[in-house]
This record gives C-alpha cells, structure tokens and sequence, in this order.
C-alpha cells in the first residue's frame, strides 16, 4: 500500500467547482487510522461544529487537517455520506437512514449538531 492508497477521497465523484478537496480528516488511530480529503464548505455548511472549528483561529482551521483518533473509520465514511452529495447540484445525500445505520449514526449527529438528521433518526425510531 502506498501512503497515496491512505488518502481517500470522500467525495471522489465530483469535485466542487474543481476545486480539489482543501481539509484532511484523520479519523481512528494505528494501523486502523484513515485519512479522508474532505471540503471545508461541506462540512461548515453541514455542521455549526464544523463551521466554528474551519472559519476560526482553532487549529482545524489553520491547519486544515481535523484528527478524530478515538473515532471508526468506516463510521466517519458512512457518516460523511449523509452531508456530502455524491454529485455536485444534488440536493439530497444518496445515503438513508435504515435499520443497519441508525444506532452508529446518532451519536455522530449529536455531536456534531446535524439536529435534521437527529430528527429523521428519532422518526425512523419510532
């Protein structure tokens, strides 16, 4: 494996406007730990987490890299299908909440204050 087999890129469909992905998200630790290459407007429009951490003088912003080590890998990759569109234009995300996903995904909601997807949890729940 190459370290360029390391970085995945989140959104390898479609770039944004062309522009190449501009925030590395390292997500778990050791022989587990993934990096993802990610789109600050995707993640700041997503979250007002996300937007706090990249537009101030937090690390994550100057540095444009955000390390979550005690985090699932696959967990970050099937959380970040529910804010980023696979297709530029497309308003709704490919991904939906189901029977197999909802438990991982809520706290992942909840931390990161996506209050619309905590909602569609509570229904899919109830």
């Amino acid at each position: 494996m190459t370290a360029s087999d390391d970085i995945h890129e989140a959104s390898s469909e479609a770039k944004i406007r062309s522009q190449p992905p501009d925030v590395i998200v390292s997500v778990g630790s050791g022989d587990e730990k993934r990096e993802f290459m990610c789109y600050k407007v995707i993640l700041s429009f997503a979250s007002n987490y996300f937007d706090t951490m990249l537009s101030s003088s937090m690390k994550e912003g100057t540095s444009s890299r955000i390390d979550f080590p005690n985090k699932d890998p696959g967990e970050w990759e099937e959380f970040y299908e529910f804010i980023a569109p696979r297709k530029v234009g497309q308003s709704q995300p490919s991904a939906k909440i189901h029977s197999g996903n909802v438990e991982t995904l809520i706290p992942w909601f909840h931390e990161f204050q996506i209050n619309y997807y905590l909602q569609d949890c509570d229904v899919y729940l109830s």
